[in-house]
Order: C-alpha cells, then structure tokens, then sequence
C-alpha cells in the first residue's frame, strides 16, 4: 500500500513540476464589498474551472489526492502554485490554518481532502479584520473553495484559510492557487460585489 501512496505521489509531483505557469485575466471594473468577490457570474457549464473537478474521487492519501486536484484545476484556470499546508482536522479540535497575503487585483482558489473517516470537510477564510470573507462545505470530505470560479478578496492584505470538520478525524492537505490581477479593471471577477452591491462603473475595482 504504501508503495502505491508512493508511487502516486511521484506521478503527482511530476505533473506538478512540469506544469506551465498560468496566464493572468484581464477585465471590468467593479465595486468593493466586505466579503469576497462571487466570479460565478463568469462561469459557463462547461468550463475549465468545473470540468477539471468531473470524476474526481479521493483516494487513500490526502497528500496525493489535494496535489492531484491543484494540479487538474491550477494551470488549466490560469493559476500559479502559491501556498500550501498538512495537519490533522478533528470535530473536537482547532482548524487547520493556511495564512496567505493578498495583493491587489489578486483571485484564489482551495483544493482540500482530508483522509477517511472525515466526511465533512470545510473550509473558511478569514480577512485581515478577523472576518469570516467566503466558506465552502460540500458535504463530502474533499472541498473546493470556489468551486465555480475564484474568490477574489475585496482587499489587500493577510488572510487565511481555515480547515475543519464536523465529522470525524483524519489527515488534511491543502492546496492554495492564486491568479495574479485577475480582478482588475474589464475582468469579469470584479463585475460587482459578493452580495451584488456597489458600483459597476470604471474605476479601482478596490
């Protein structure tokens, strides 16, 4: 068993290696909002950011299979390799946390699994203000935070991701991708706020 684990963790690492480096958006102007930016208004059926999800199902390692997802759905979305952490979830127990810093014009997304018997995966960011920004639970015990397109955050500055469980107890691995000023003036990700309030004009999408 555990020379398959490693032989798929080998097949993933060189994937992840040989990936190129995603083109940044371009784009609309937008209005800030407290929360993060909703892009699914920029999402098609069939897209790249749902079509690299179809057939996914975890495996044995969640090490392997957050890498298998970051690497499916990163390139192929226009996003780079950014950030990434290991730790155990535990319905009884603290998150596990993955701070990362936000530039201006700068879109994300999350892939997470957590190893069996976990079945209830989530995962939540939190702004610099210590506010809860956008939070995903598909009810399965891998998540994709912004699984219909990025979230782009509404503001520069220090966030993280937080990951937890409301059942069971296992291994979590997770995968930040970032795509550098995709929101910026004429993308589709800074059309409007999360909550579809503020300006759609031309100007700073911040």
């Amino acid at each position: 068993m555990r020379q398959s684990n490693a032989r798929a963790l080998a097949v993933a690492l060189v994937s992840l290696a040989v990936e190129l480096p995603g083109s940044a958006a371009g784009g609309t102007p937008g209005g800030a909002g407290t929360r993060a930016v909703a892009a699914t208004s920029a999402v098609s059926a069939q897209s790249p950011w749902r079509s690299c999800l179809v057939g996914f199902s975890p495996g044995r390692d969640a090490r392997v299979d957050a890498l298998r997802l970051s690497v499916a759905c990163g390139p192929v979305t226009g996003l780079d390799r950014h950030a990434h952490a290991t730790g155990i979830v535990d319905e009884a127990g603290p998150p596990v946390r993955l701070p990362f810093t936000a530039v201006r014009g700068d879109c994300f997304r999350v892939f997470a699994v957590a190893d069996a018997p976990v079945d209830d995966l989530e995962a939540e960011v939190v702004g610099p203000k210590g506010v809860s920004v956008t939070l995903a639970n598909q009810g399965r015990r891998w998540v994709v935070l912004g699984e219909e397109g990025p979230f782009c955050p509404a503001e520069p500055g220090d966030y993280e991701v937080r990951l937890s469980t409301h059942a069971g107890r296992g291994n979590v691995a997770a995968y930040l991708r970032r795509g550098a000023r995709m929101r910026v003036k004429g993308s589709p990700y800074a059309a409007r706020g999360s909550a579809g309030s503020g300006p759609s004009g031309g100007g700073d999408p911040y």
